[in-house]
């Protein structure tokens, strides 16, 4: 392995890590990606993404005015016989919310009982408080909530207003 090239929005931000022999050490502050560099080796080598899910590993879609993010991580190295390999491993995310908008679904009906896992599957037996706060996520009740209190305030204020 002979180094990281990091391509963002335009070559201003490119960088290029260079690995050395027999060792190299990445360090720097907090953000910085050291993280995101092994985790990139270990997707491109072993194709397993990190724990968490891709909002983790690829550039958030939410933060930026796209309906989609591509990645790629390319690996270029040398085999045990001395020839020259590459891997190049794609990835794309797309806003889901066209996707749910078709489906007329909320995305917590899709994560809590459509795709539910099955290490999961035992929530509707949790707790009462956090079955209240599943359900009204699925049901998009803190919505309602806001909105009811909203009217709440302003017929107060209204209230308030013709009696002064």
């Amino acid at each position: 392995l002979q180094g990281i090239r990091s391509v963002g929005v335009g070559p201003q931000n490119a960088a290029v890590v260079e690995f050395l022999s027999p060792l190299t050490i990445l360090c720097g502050p907090n953000g910085a990606g050291k993280t995101t560099v092994i985790e990139a080796l270990k997707y491109v080598t072993t194709g397993e993404l990190p724990k968490g899910n891709l909002q983790a590993f690829i550039h958030d879609i939410r933060l930026c005015d796209k309906a989609r993010v591509d990645a790629s991580v390319k690996l270029k190295f040398r085999d045990i016989r001395g020839r020259c390999c590459v891997v190049t491993r794609r990835m794309m995310q797309f806003k889901g919310a066209k996707i749910l908008n078709l489906l007329g679904l909320p995305a917590a009906i899709l994560d809590y009982v459509v795709f539910c896992h099955q290490e999961e599957s035992s929530w509707p037996l949790d707790e009462p408080k956090k079955l209240k706060e599943r359900f009204d996520e699925i049901f998009q009740v803190t919505g309602y909530v806001k909105a009811i209190d909203v009217l709440k305030k302003e017929l107060k204020e209204n209230v308030l207003f013709i009696f002064f």
